[in-house]
Parts: C-alpha cells; sequence; structure tokens
C-alpha cells in the first residue's frame, strides 16, 4: 500500500545514501569526529590550547606545551591502532550498528558495507531491515558490530540461523573508566572489536 512504498522509498534511499560511502552530505556536520585521533591532533587540540591561552594567558606556555605533548601522544596512538589493524582481512564485508563511524573507517582505510540503522536512537524500518537480511542471507557480511545502544531482539533477529560474528563498540566510552586513559582505550577497543569481529588475513 502506500504506507508501506513510503517506508520502502525512506529505507531505500538510506541504504543508498550509506552505499555509496556519502554518509553526511557535508562532513562537517558529523559530530563524530573523536573517532580519528589526527582530526583532533589537526583541528580540536590547537583550538582548546588557544581558548584555554586566551582565558588564562599567564599560563600560556603550559598549555602550549601540553598540546604539543598531547599531539605526540595522540600521533603515537595513531601508529598503534594501524598496528592493530595492519593484519585485518579488508576483503571482508560487515555493518555498523548505525551509521556513525565513518571517520574511523576513512581514517584506516575499513569501509564499512553499511549500517543497521542511520541513527542510534531508531530501529531500521522494515524495508531497509529485509534488505540487511537479504545481504546477509547472501554470505557477503561476516560480522555485525553492535553497541551499547543496539536492539537486543534486532540483533537476534539479523543473526538468528547465521554464522556472524558479533563485537560490542562503545563509541562515547561510556562504558570506560573516566580518566587520562580513556580516550585511548576508546580508540584501541574500537580497533580490537573491529579485528576481532572483521577477521585478519
Amino acid at each position: 500500500d502506500e504506507h508501506d512504498e513510503h517506508d520502502e522509498h525512506d529505507e531505500h534511499d538510506e541504504h543508498d545514501e550509506h552505499g555509496d560511502h556519502a554518509h553526511v552530505e557535508d562532513e562537517s556536520l558529523d559530530p563524530h569526529a573523536w573517532l580519528d585521533p589526527n582530526v583532533f591532533v589537526a583541528a580540536w587540540l590547537p583550538a582548546m590550547a588557544e581558548a584555554l591561552q586566551a582565558v588564562d594567558p599567564a599560563q600560556a606556555d603550559v598549555y602550549a606545551t601540553n598540546a604539543a605533548s598531547t599531539s605526540e601522544a595522540l600521533q603515537a596512538l595513531d601508529q598503534v591502532i594501524e598496528a592493530q589493524l595492519a593484519d585485518v582481512d579488508r576483503s571482508a564485508a560487515y555493518l555498523l550498528p548505525h551509521d556513525a563511524f565513518q571517520y574511523f573507517e576513512q581514517a584506516y582505510d575499513l569501509p564499512a558495507s553499511g549500517a543497521v540503522t542511520l541513527s542510534d536512537d531508531a530501529d531500521p524500518g522494515p524495508a531497509h531491515l529485509r534488505e540487511l537480511q537479504e545481504v546477509i542471507a547472501e554470505g557477503n557480511v561476516t560480522c555485525l558490530l553492535t553497541d551499547v545502544t543496539s536492539n537486543p531482539a534486532l540483533i537476534q533477529t539479523l543473526t538468528e540461523g547465521t554464522e556472524l560474528r558479533t563485537a560490542v563498540l562503545d563509541p562515547d566510552g561510556s562504558n570506560l573508566e573516566p580518566g587520562a586513559d580513556l580516550y585511548a582505550a576508546l580508540l584501541t577497543n574500537t580497533a580490537t572489536a573491529l579485528a576481532d569481529c572483521i577477521g585478519r588475513n
């Protein structure tokens, strides 16, 4: 009926948008840039240092020193993640829980085959769910990644009767202890989950 056609049209657009990897027309609107430490180094770190220096000029040298050491640490972290992902099977297809990982995908050359949903606060519509089930049934997908907001019933629907591997991502670090090591743990845990779920060469 007309309602189904509307749903299918909307979900088809959702699938196509992810399929050609045009996740967000203007990438500057994607708020998940912290998933690439190089973005942090190039854009956020200098801006934070300048803002702190502006409000506390007496400590300007301290902020500059801290920014420089943080930059070095994040560049080293980037190399650690590159090493973690060096032998990941890049021919294997995998699905993300929602469309929020493009910065990580692009930084480490691990493009996903799609996402269960474009948003972390809504389940996929019926048409997109059917598309996902068809892709999985074809055997092209080896890994289904979830996160702390994923609907367990939906994940069971997608994995039941399949040999899909699964792993949980925590892109916000909500399950991590707050502190100086949180950011590094967030990114290395993401890399580990991806590598273990996708598989290695």
